[in-house]
């Protein structure tokens, strides 16, 4: 009986840490998380060999060229964003505005992505390092802002808190 017992609880043990790595708590995002993260490191890392080529203005042909940066935006943020969302960031360069600042002469990257759920949407604080290319000069700056979901992660909005532009063109001066 006491053998049982031992058994009896040494199964409750490893089942209970089993479970236990699955929850939030363990250490798994949810879905939303998970978009906005991939979102925000698509955004702040580059520019890539693929921003490159499809923004740079080497590709001459203009219908391959459009090609090409609907290719971009299909890869790197299409799969984390409303439609509705995804096409006013087409339309105003949104989804690349960072990046542009950085183009030609710095290289961005995503080291740090901090998330704070509240009600109805997510603060986030990603921590961007930029590299000079021709000095190996760098540092690093900090964006904040809001990010909304729908119900299955799918990022609807975004909000960069004032003045988020300014503090990555003061950093790359």
């Amino acid at each position: 009986m006491i053998l049982v017992g031992i058994l009896l609880l040494a199964t409750g043990c490893i089942n209970s840490e089993t479970s236990g790595g699955n929850s939030e708590e363990g250490g798994t995002q949810s879905a939303a998380e998970q978009n906005i993260e991939a979102f925000l490191e698509n955004a702040f890392t580059g520019p890539t060999e693929e921003y490159e080529e499809a923004f740079s203005g080497k590709v001459e042909d203009l219908e391959r060229r459009s090609k090409s940066i609907s290719e971009y935006y299909q890869n790197n943020f299409e799969p984390y964003m409303s439609e509705s969302l995804l096409e006013g960031f087409i339309n105003s360069n949104g989804a690349i505005q960072f990046l542009r600042f950085a183009y030609p002469d710095y290289v961005l990257a995503t080291e740090e992505i901090t998330l704070e759920e509240d009600e109805d949407y997510y603060t986030f604080a990603a921590e961007v390092s930029y590299t000079k290319k021709e000095s190996d000069e760098s540092g690093t700056f900090t964006i904040n802002g809001n990010i909304q979901t729908d119900e299955e992660g799918v990022i609807t909005g975004i909000q960069y808190h004032k003045g988020q532009y300014e503090k990555l063109e003061n950093a790359l001066k």
